[in-house]
């Protein structure tokens, strides 16, 4: 059985017992279609779901920082890496499915233009999938390489420009209320007490 840890980063509303005891993330991100159309509003990249990054205790700082602008908790979580998860990271075959649901989703765009409300094409196309249950799985994997750090890009050889990057920021989400199975531990790793805290 293979795992995967994942950080949660939410604002901390001295709640963290009860976010134990309950076991699983209380901030589920929502797809609003009928948002996106007015033009005003940033999707989840993955779809509606409970969004980790992919064991990076670095960025999860980062993101509390800069966009929770206040007291905010790191959980750390094991899960579940099986067939429920479709990883657009490591495995190819799973890649080759998600270009397969893609082809369709542009196939019916085509058809009907009124699905062209949005740029965030990957959870649009997630999202539709779901809507005519072709899409099963219970989590997402996925590199967000726009927010991947540069320091962290390593030469192979020297001679050539080619790199490879050795700190990629890799999103999981837990596809709502199905992907808590794949959740086997859910703990609190890192509490902000304070403005003090915050700010040094």
């Amino acid at each position: 059985m293979q795992e995967i840890i994942g950080h949660h980063v939410c604002e901390n509303r001295d709640d963290s017992e009860k976010m134990i005891t309950r076991g699983f993330p209380k901030a589920l991100s929502i797809y609003k279609k009928e948002e996106l159309r007015k033009g005003n509003y940033r999707p989840p990249y993955l779809g509606t779901g409970y969004y980790f990054w992919d064991y990076n205790i670095q960025y999860s700082h980062y993101w509390g920082k800069n966009k929770i602008r206040g007291s905010y908790c790191i959980y750390e979580a094991t899960i579940l890496y099986n067939s429920n998860m479709l990883d657009l990271v490591g495995n190819r075959q799973d890649m080759e499915i998600f270009r397969d649901y893609y082809q369709k989703f542009e196939e019916a765009k085509e058809i009907n233009p009124k699905l062209r409300f949005d740029t965030y094409s990957i959870a649009s196309c997630i999202e539709y999938m779901r809507e005519l249950n072709l899409f099963t799985y219970k989590a997402i994997r996925a590199i967000d390489h726009t927010r991947t750090l540069k320091e962290y890009d390593y030469f192979f050889n020297g001679m050539t420009n080619n790199k490879t990057n050795l700190n990629p920021l890799i999103i999981v989400c837990l596809v709502e209320e199905d992907g808590k199975d794949l959740l086997t531990s859910f703990e609190l790793k890192y509490e902000q007490e304070n403005e003090e805290d915050y700010y040094e």
